[in-house]
């Protein structure tokens, strides 16, 4: 048999199968581990799809995107929403979604135009609320909010003069904030003194870069843990504190070396 007879009898791939939606994709279990939820075709189209953990084969579309499709979801801990993420056409102006799983109704939960929803935090502390970032007052920044999921009421947590982004924790505090530099490169600041008015309840101060704060300096690996003595680092010299935010520098806190000699596999 020559190579073109082979080349000619071997079928092609059909393009559905390889660009086309899975039957059955990102399956999440509650958090009470009583429900199963995946993405799956509705009329050709990504949704949510729900059922009892022991009746997957009962599931039900609790999602009616026509558009797009829906590709990131997932559970409230409430146990009865499902959160998801949506734009409009490919414009990455992200709404936060939330599905009643009890009456079926969808709620949008940042509903503003122009602005990329961002999920900052979700916890089992406080089933009914999640933070968000909204870059609704100044399009470079995202403000924090705490949203409940059932009602929709909004509450600004924190104002974002400059940061690139937060870190939180369970209980919706804010342990760091992250800024870019000049060179690629990101510095770590703690919460200091407070602020002194709603918007700005927090004031920051500069750890170290990346390296020291995150690295050198040992903060614990579950960002929960966190605390805020865990992180000190020294200033460096090409620190550019923010004129907005009255910083200051703290000395490193000292911790023994690690012994890595066990890590490095010997010649």
């Amino acid at each position: 048999m020559s190579r073109r007879q082979c080349t000619t009898d071997i079928p092609l791939i059909p393009r559905e199968v390889l660009f086309g939606n899975p039957d059955k994709a990102m399956p999440k279990v509650s958090h009470d581990g009583k429900q199963l939820a995946f993405l799956a075709p509705l009329a050709g189209v990504l949704n949510v799809w729900v059922a009892l953990a022991d009746e997957p084969q009962k599931a039900r579309a609790v999602t009616r995107d026509t558009d797009r499709g829906i590709r990131i979801y997932f559970w409230a801990y409430t146990n009865q929403h499902i959160l998801y993420l949506q734009d409009k056409g490919g414009d990455e102006n992200w709404r936060v979604y939330a599905v009643d799983l009890a009456t079926d109704e969808t709620r949008d939960l940042t509903p503003f135009e122009k602005v990329a929803a961002q999920v900052q935090e979700v916890s089992k502390e406080h089933a009914e609320e999640i933070l968000v970032g909204l870059n609704n007052r100044d399009a470079r920044y995202h403000d924090v909010h705490r949203v409940n999921i059932r009602t929709g009421e909004l509450t600004l947590l924190q104002e974002n003069p400059d940061f690139l982004g937060f870190i939180t924790d369970d209980d919706f505090n804010l342990r760091f904030a992250v800024r870019m530099t000049a060179e690629g490169g990101e510095e770590v600041f703690k919460p200091g003194r407070v602020g002194g008015n709603s918007r700005l309840p927090l004031l920051f101060e500069y750890v170290g870069n990346e390296r020291d704060a995150l690295g050198v300096a040992g903060v614990p690996a579950s960002r929960t843990s966190a605390r805020h003595d865990d992180v000190q680092a020294a200033c460096s010299p090409s620190a550019r504190p923010s004129p907005a935010w009255p910083l200051r520098c703290v000395p490193r806190k000292q911790h023994p070396p690690a012994d890595v000699s066990l890590a490095i596999p010997s010649s």
